[in-house]
Order: C-alpha cells, then structure tokens, then sequence
C-alpha cells in the first residue's frame, strides 16, 4: 500500500470517527433511542465489512467477549451522547488513556510506570482545560465509563 492510500484511509476514518457523536445528536434529535442507533450502526458495519472479512469461525471465547466489550462501549458512549452531549462526551472519550495501563497490566503483564503516571495526570489537566463546561456527575460518569470501555477495547483487542 502506499502512502498516498494510507492517508486516504487515515483521512477518511478520522472524518467517521470524528463524526459519530455528531451524527448520533442528530439522530436522538429525530427520536431515535440508544439502543436502536447502536443496533442499526453494527448491522450496517456488518453490511459493509461483510464482503471484505475471510470466512472462518467466529464462535471463540475471546471474540464473544471483545463482542461484549465492543457492544458496552458503544451503548455507553451513544448513551453519553443523548445525556450529556457531542462535546463533552468526544472529550471525556479520551480518558481511555487513563484506562489503558491499568488494563494492559491486567491483560499483557505490562509495568506501570512514572511517565505513564505523568502522561495520566496531564490528560486530566489537558482534558479539563479543553472542556470548561460544568457538567453533571452523571455526566462525568457516563464519559468516565465510555472512556473505561475505550480502554478496554483497546486494551483487549
């Protein structure tokens, strides 16, 4: 592959990525629930991917449980979305990097260590002072607890 095609690639899932909090305002807007935008957003995927994937067994311990991890974390951040917001939910996303050296030492063995002290504490500097917002403790929560299941997606996976 080449650069050029990785950039596109690159390009074209930040602009998806960057655009599901967006998009699912809109559809909360039009009346749509949690559960329904999380439904029709895997089976579309599934329509999409389906061609691309190789035909193999899917019945396996690890891929069940990366499913039930994959699932809780877009229900819980499509959820954040509908409670507090596009904004504060994308920003509290990005505690997941809290989340990822605990999980990593959980999953792979990996040491804690100072700069992974460090580089936490100034996420949380970084992140309090992208959003000045004074958001509920149900909404702190709901970000907390997407950006927990980012970590452990990405951690487990």
């Amino acid at each position: 592959m080449s650069n050029r095609g990785g950039l596109a690639n690159l390009l074209a899932s930040s602009f998806l990525w960057g655009s599901v909090s967006v998009v699912t305002q809109l559809f909360y807007f039009a009346g749509a629930t949690s559960f329904s935008l999380v439904f029709f957003r895997s089976v579309l995927s599934i329509l999409i991917l389906l061609p691309f994937v190789r035909i193999r067994p899917l019945i396996r311990r690890n891929y069940i449980i990366l499913g039930a991890i994959v699932a809780l974390f877009y229900e819980v951040f499509i959820y954040s979305v509908k409670i507090a917001g596009s904004a504060l939910s994308a920003v509290m996303l990005y505690t997941s990097i809290l989340w990822v050296p605990f999980f990593s030492r959980i999953f792979i063995g990996e040491k804690f260590s100072l700069a992974k002290g460090i580089s936490s504490v100034l996420v949380l500097v970084g992140l309090y002072s992208i959003y000045r917002g004074t958001p509920s403790l149900n909404q702190v929560m709901l970000g907390f607890f997407a950006g927990m299941f980012y970590g452990l997606l990405i951690s487990y996976s």
